[in-house]
């Protein structure tokens, strides 16, 4: 279930008039570019720019979201939980919004089923405007479901400050 839109709303008086990060609760993400997401956000003037890597575990990409890219950086489609695998583009679940999100959270639709607003679906409407980017992560990203996740994720932040 994605709650993810409902609670951005939540928080529209807090957050109006300001650019803002959200990191969803189950995401591990170990990386030294997330500064320059940060740079790209501006560069392209983007309403939403979101963190993805390229990813070719087809099961684990089916159980959470893939999008199409074009050459820009810009975000063609993204969908939540495909099917079947159509792009080996994965979401790591972190964002950066400028506050123009509110009004497309508002306009997108509410899903028939779970009775609530889709992130992904206000991500494809942002998409219609040219202002929806992606950002290619490296590094090593991990969405936290299971104590086998949770320990991979363990063991590579743990190596990774080796490196440091």
């Amino acid at each position: 279930m994605d709650e993810t839109a409902n609670a951005i709303l939540l928080l529209e008086k807090q957050l109006k008039n300001n650019n803002f990060v959200t990191v969803l609760g189950d995401e591990c993400f170990i990386t030294h570019s997330f500064n320059s997401m940060f740079d790209s956000f501006y560069l392209n003037n983007s309403i939403v720019t979101e963190a993805m890597i390229v990813d070719n575990n087809k099961e684990l990409i089916c159980q959470t979201c893939c999008a199409k890219l074009d050459k820009d950086k810009r975000i063609i489609e993204i969908l939540e939980k495909p099917q079947e695998l159509k792009y080996n583009i994965r979401s790591c679940g972190i964002y950066l919004f400028r506050s123009e999100i509110f009004e497309f959270i508002r306009e997108t639709e509410i899903h028939p089923i779970r009775k609530e607003r889709d992130i992904t679906l206000t991500i494809n409407n942002v998409v219609k405007t040219g202002k929806a980017y992606r950002f290619l992560l490296d590094g090593h990203h991990i969405n936290i479901n299971d104590p086998d996740e949770l320990l991979k994720a363990s063991v590579l932040f743990k190596e990774d400050q080796k490196i440091e």
